[in-house]
């Protein structure tokens, strides 16, 4: 925080009790006036700050994510609340019981469909002509970065509490890992347990927010597993013709 800064704050603290005794409409839209170019200012000194931050420690992984962490821990939501009589007690639902609710939901909308087998006797006319193997050719640093950094930023997290835009602050550090990795992935065909697992949030789509079929599901991807994602679409050229 600069003396600027702090000085524009002691300010607007001044408009802000100004307003009330004189009541005067010109005082209340330089009151906002006055605000919004404070926010602006505000928002262009944490990113400045967290800028400078990050790119301080590019040549430190452990600080770096330390740092990635302490960015993340600074970033809460209010508690979700929804007020419901869908399940026997009623009342208001938060945390476990209101995920649980919601899963309970989206479960008994889901129709099971019946398993469309191919009989076995016409399976067994048909002979095996495409072997049971691929070749992918080997990932490098340089690709890596080169995904990410044009990866779409968002604000949503995965699991992890990971978001894309912090991650590009340290895509200079962390491509070999991740090379070795996805090279690994590439060569055995085995995914990642843990890349496999996503965090799925609901979306309100409009209407009464106390009615479950008012929210439909959103499952968001761990960070890393869009760069396998990218690497092996680039893999396969017959997808650049979709």
């Amino acid at each position: 925080m600069t003396r600027e800064l702090t000085h524009m704050i002691n300010l607007r603290n001044r408009l802000y009790k100004k307003f009330p005794k004189s009541r005067s409409q010109e005082d209340f839209k330089n009151f906002k006036k006055f605000c919004n170019s404070l926010d602006t200012r505000l928002r262009s000194a944490k990113k400045s700050y967290w800028n400078s931050v990050l790119e301080n420690c590019l040549r430190h992984p452990n600080q770096a994510w330390k740092n990635l962490k302490t960015i993340f821990s600074l970033q809460t939501s209010p508690v979700a609340t929804i007020a419901t009589n869908s399940r026997s007690t009623g009342g208001v639902l938060c945390g476990t019981d209101l995920a649980n609710e919601f899963n309970n939901f989206f479960l008994s909308q889901s129709t099971s469909c019946p398993a469309h087998t191919v009989p076995v006797s016409v399976a067994t006319h048909f002979g095996i002509r495409i072997a049971p193997g691929l070749f992918l050719s080997p990932t490098d640093s340089q690709e890596i970065m080169q995904i990410f950094k044009h990866l779409k930023s968002s604000n949503s997290c995965d699991k992890d509490g990971f978001q894309i835009h912090p991650i590009k602050f340290v895509i200079n550090v962390v491509p070999p890992i991740l090379a070795h990795i996805f090279d690994l992935m590439l060569e055995t065909g085995e995914f990642p347990l843990d890349m496999q697992i996503a965090k799925v949030v609901v979306v309100h789509k409009g209407g009464d927010q106390n009615t479950l079929s008012n929210y439909r599901p959103i499952s968001i991807l761990p960070i890393f597993s869009k760069g396998i994602e990218k690497i092996a679409d680039s893999r396969h050229v017959f997808c650049r013709t979709r």
